[in-house]
């Protein structure tokens, strides 16, 4: 899967994962370890200098990384940027992906679910939820589409849709 313009597979040493971000001109950002997987936001903004743009790069960036043992075991990344300003430009944009799922050969085994964060305290008036489809990709790799939007409680207007493609493998790979 591609973060930014590099190309990476599940199971690549950390070290090296690194090395190729880092070579193709991107800065790396590690967060707080969850449970026992690290993560590794990657981005191209100026986080060295700027606490901001180190801020920013939380949530916008050009993907996630995450390592478990040294190894890669997660990839995260938005492929439907702010363009979703309309009903056809969310269609559009799934189909697109449901589509590469269809010639990976990953859309065999599917199931969706969702979620739906409680207000915080800070903007109560917003409601953000998350739709998720879990696709199987065989030997204990899976691929997820991920539809995230916020919705202004008080005029009901949906704020922003979000979407991402994550491909990530199970922590304790399941016998066929």
């Amino acid at each position: 899967m591609d973060v930014a313009t590099v190309t990476l597979n599940l199971g690549m040493p950390r070290d090296k994962v690194l090395q190729m971000v880092k070579q193709a001109g991107y800065k790396v950002l590690e967060m707080a370890p969850v449970g026992n997987e690290t993560r590794v936001v990657v981005t191209q903004a100026d986080i060295d200098k700027d606490i901001v743009q180190r801020m920013v790069a939380l949530t916008f960036n050009d993907g996630e990384l995450f390592f478990r043992n040294g190894s890669l075991v997660g990839v995260l990344r938005e492929v439907a940027s702010s363009n979703i300003n309309t009903d056809r430009d969310l269609a559009l944009s799934l189909y697109a992906i449901v589509k590469g799922l269809e010639k990976e050969g990953s859309n065999s085994f599917c199931s969706a679910r969702t979620t739906a964060q409680t207000p915080i305290m800070d903007d109560p008036g917003v409601e953000v939820k998350e739709l998720a489809l879990d696709c199987d990709a065989g030997k204990g790799v899976y691929r997820t589409i991920h539809i995230r939007w916020a919705t202004l409680d008080s005029t009901k207007d949906q704020v922003h849709v979000r979407v991402f493609l994550e491909l990530w493998r199970l922590q304790f790979p399941v016998a066929h």
